[in-house]
């Protein structure tokens, strides 16, 4: 009797690490990704300085915060803009796309871009949310459903 508790115990501390490890991967997955990126060399001893632009940045407004908080002349300031706006990463063109509404009531969206995988999108969200075999294949039929349809 005494095994069993602790084989329970064991299994609910298991239970919560999962759960625990997919709320990390979820919050990871979420952040904003790099748009752009620019090292930008200072002078001096401090060496070079990273200007990132992430999605939803106003790019303006982070190059400008870059200028001010590094005292970066007028000139330079349109050199630094220009540099950072040829290195603007071009995403990929949305192939399809999914909402769905999870366990926990939010709306969460699969998108799959050029050159991806259906199956290894399906396979790394469900994953993600935890998700069951059989939602799992309902989503890859509707994901490859809407691929198809594509012109």
């Amino acid at each position: 009797m005494e095994q069993r508790a602790e084989e329970r115990r064991a299994a609910r501390e298991a239970a919560k690490q999962l759960e625990k490890d997919r709320e990390e991967r979820r919050r990871l997955t979420l952040l904003p990704q790099p748009v752009a990126q620019l090292s930008v060399n200072m002078g001096g001893d401090g060496g070079p300085v990273n200007l990132t632009v992430y999605e939803g940045d106003d790019f303006e407004a982070v190059v400008s915060r870059f200028v001010a908080q590094y005292g970066v002349s007028q000139a330079d300031k349109e050199v630094l803009r220009r540099e950072l706006r040829a290195r603007v990463v071009q995403t990929d063109t949305l192939v399809a796309g999914l909402p769905l509404v999870m366990p926990d009531g939010t709306t969460q969206y699969v998108a799959v871009m050029h050159g991806e995988q259906v199956q290894a999108k399906v396979d790394a969200f469900v994953e993600l949310w935890g998700l069951t075999e059989e939602m799992a294949a309902k989503i890859l039929e509707a994901l490859q459903a809407r691929v198809q349809a594509r012109p």
